[in-house]
């Protein structure tokens, strides 16, 4: 029989975005039951709606694991070597070049058509173009940004439609007792909100989004109209809300009536995170956009690697960053592990967010959910601490013979490769 188990949860000094977020969730746990051999019946100490988002799909935060297995060679072992249910199983993990694993007959789910399926780490686009174009690899993660030059390189894509979209959070949105916090930065509430509104909607009225759409994303992306999760096709969306104007004057205005009509200096943090490579070209963007309503910026290139301790220790002020975040089919997850002050990774901690994640995650009807998601995104709107962007598309290079058919998800990431058929 299997148990529920996750290393990162069992670890208080876990660095994992999900840390917080598990134990939340394996909390409400009253007992498990083991039915049969397949079978594993959690009984709650209260509803919990979208439970089962948590354990299943793309926003599974906890997996199934052999606990014999972990009990009798241990967690680093297991991490090593690692076994699940799904249909592959790992071979061999070369670290910084790559994962081999070989397809497990009769899955219950599919077996996949290929025996062996081997991962590759290419950091460089270029590199990746090359060894596809050498047929070296047979399917490559390729930002949409790239689509005119692996057109010109006689490159095969496969497009998989809207994957994710992109916001800019302010930075230093914390609670008052964190060391990270101060109130001095311009956007933060602090003793006069109003003031840190104003800021806010400044530098978000400073952004020509659609500019960035058709200058980064060779026009493959949508503008959105509230952050994060609220893409234009999501159903708790509200359809009658409209994307943020450019209105760089207003913008000045504002800023002159907060107090800066002069500016005050700031960071762009800019990183790339995983096949969204226009992450920097985006930083960039944003960074002329308020250079040009008198803030002085100045451009921090990094990885998310040197970055992401800021957003487990909260100590992000003085700073913008853009973001990106898939598709799912339940945003509450993401939201409670990634904007409040339970989670170990958090873009910013607001008790009033934190008052209506948990609203959301005690309505089991679907309808009225949507509308207390709604309700969240009607607040983001109004206090604009994170600034909705756009959504984007997705694509990936192929061999066209390797790679005839495939049903992935809707990702940046390399997902259900099971249903990949060839020639």
């Amino acid at each position: 029989t299997y148990e529920i188990l996750n290393g990162w949860s069992q670890e208080e000094d876990s660095l994992h975005a999900s840390t917080g977020m598990m134990k939340q969730t394996l909390g409400s746990v009253d007992n498990m039951e083991v039915v049969d051999k397949y079978t594993l019946r959690l009984h709650l100490q209260e509803p919990v709606a979208g439970f089962e988002n948590y354990f299943t799909g793309e926003a599974a935060i906890i997996h199934t694991v052999p606990k014999r297995y972990i009990e009798e060679f241990g967690v680093e072992v297991a991490n090593r070597h690692p076994i699940a249910t799904g249909p592959w199983k790992f071979v061999e993990h070369v670290s910084g070049q790559y994962v081999k694993l070989e397809a497990v007959e009769n899955h219950y789910r599919q077996t996949p058509s290929y025996k062996y399926l081997v991962a590759q780490k290419i950091p460089e686009m270029a590199t990746r173009m090359a060894a596809l174009k050498k047929g070296e690899v047979d399917l490559i993660a390729a930002p949409i940004s790239y689509i005119k030059e692996m057109e010109k390189m006689g490159l095969s894509t496969f497009k998989v439609g809207e994957i994710g979209h992109v916001y800019a959070v302010f930075g230093g949105t914390c609670l008052p007792e964190r060391d990270g916090y101060d109130p001095t930065v311009p956007w933060v509430d602090g003793d006069d909100p109003e003031r840190a509104l104003k800021v806010r909607k400044a530098m978000a009225l400073a952004i020509d989004n659609q500019a960035i759409i058709d200058g980064v994303l060779m026009g493959e992306g949508r503008r959105t109209t509230s952050a994060s999760y609220f893409w234009p096709d999501a159903p708790w969306t509200d359809p009658t809300w409209e994307p943020l104007p450019y209105d760089p004057d207003r913008a000045k205005e504002l800023l002159a009536e907060a107090g800066y009509a002069d500016g005050f200096p700031m960071k762009v943090w800019a990183y790339k995170l995983s096949a969204r490579e226009h992450g920097f070209e985006t930083a960039q963007a944003l960074a002329m956009y308020w250079s040009a309503i008198g803030i002085e910026v100045t451009i921090v290139p990094l990885s998310f690697t040197v970055f992401r301790p800021n957003l487990v220790n909260r100590t992000t002020a003085w700073g913008v960053y853009n973001h990106p975040a898939n598709l799912t089919s339940d945003p509450v997850g993401p939201w409670s592990r990634n904007f409040s002050s339970t989670g170990r990774v958090a873009h910013m901690e607001v008790p009033e967010m934190d008052e209506m994640f948990s609203a959301m995650r005690l309505e089991m009807d679907t309808e009225k959910r949507y509308e207390l998601m709604r309700q969240f995104g009607q607040y983001m709107r109004e206090k604009l601490y994170m600034i909705p962007m756009m959504s984007y598309n997705g694509m990936w290079g192929i061999n066209p013979d390797k790679v005839v058919e495939w049903n992935p998800l809707k990702s940046t990431e390399l997902t259900r490769t099971e249903t990949i058929v060839g020639k």
